[in-house]
């Protein structure tokens, strides 16, 4: 069995399996969760998404809802430039 493990070690195909499984356990242990988990975007229907007042108004509220759901999904608030990027998006879509 040891002569097969050696042959399995020189395969090119092994040092890149090897290297794509230390790659996810290195994001797993940097962010601690795991991709599946992550938050729904903001298209889905959660509780993240935005809900429109009504057709083309944008108001304190919808500006609200839309970064909560920038916040969902990036771990953070959005910067006052990517707040009317997610708002202009949302707004087209």
């Amino acid at each position: 069995m040891s002569a097969r493990l050696r042959q399995l070690a020189r395969e090119p195909l092994a040092h890149f399996v090897a290297a794509g499984a230390a790659l996810f356990a290195l994001d797993r242990a940097v962010h601690g969760r795991p991709v599946d988990a992550l938050p729904a975007p903001a298209v889905c229907a959660s509780s993240a998404a935005p809900t429109a007042p009504g057709p083309g108004v944008v108001d304190a509220g919808l500006r609200a809802s839309v970064a909560r759901a920038f916040e969902a999904t990036e771990g953070r608030p959005p910067d006052a430039r990517e707040l009317e990027r997610a708002v202009s998006s949302w707004v087209e879509d």
